[in-house]
């Protein structure tokens, strides 16, 4: 962490932006995840009731 803030210093990027940067990026993980995991328990149990009822 220490060596990305150094190297933005050098670079010129401000350390706000790499602060805002690292926010939005947080809430857009964030955001993601909360669309793609009801998503995938959806899929999981869809398929255990697939492979359960293929087995009867």
């Amino acid at each position: 962490m220490i060596f990305i803030l150094w190297l933005c210093w050098k670079i010129g990027i401000g350390f706000l932006r790499v602060i805002l940067f690292l926010i939005g990026a947080g809430l857009v993980a964030a955001f993601a995840m909360s669309l793609l995991m009801p998503l995938l328990a959806l899929i999981a149990v869809g398929g255990a009731i697939f492979a359960a009822a293929k087995t009867f």
